[in-house]
């Protein structure tokens, strides 16, 4: 699903979890609001997750953990807050691009980035 670069404005509905086959999900830059949608958790052949340059808001689901495939996680340019859920660094991920840059965040990145050998980029800059 990709819808990257319109005008799109709104929420990610909850109906997304209804695409249990759905491996890519790519809204870049739109002007979609709201939070992640938990039901993401059960879209277990995501690989790539990429909400930037929106106006998404609220924290990290740490339900998020649950994508045993996903490589890439980009939320960078958003409105996102809280800490970095330490949940989303497990040995045995193959999460290899994580951006989160140009949010909110506070708080120190989570020593368990260490456990994810497949990361090639983690950009959490400017928060």
């Amino acid at each position: 699903f990709k819808v990257a670069n319109n005008y799109i404005s709104g929420t990610i509905p909850t109906s997304v979890n209804n695409s249990i086959y759905l491996m890519q999900f790519d809204v870049y830059q739109n002007k979609l609001s709201g939070t992640i949608p938990t039901q993401f958790a059960g879209l277990e052949q995501l690989d790539s997750l990429k909400l930037r340059s929106n106006g998404f808001s609220g924290t990290i689901p740490s339900l998020l953990a649950r994508l045993p495939k996903l490589k890439e996680f980009n939320v960078d340019d958003n409105d996102f807050s809280g800490t970095i859920p330490s949940v989303l660094f497990y040995q045995g991920s193959h999460l290899r691009e994580l951006t989160l840059a140009n949010n909110h965040f506070t708080g120190s990145i989570p020593t368990t980035v260490g456990l994810l050998e497949k990361l090639t980029t983690f950009d959490a800059g400017h928060n």
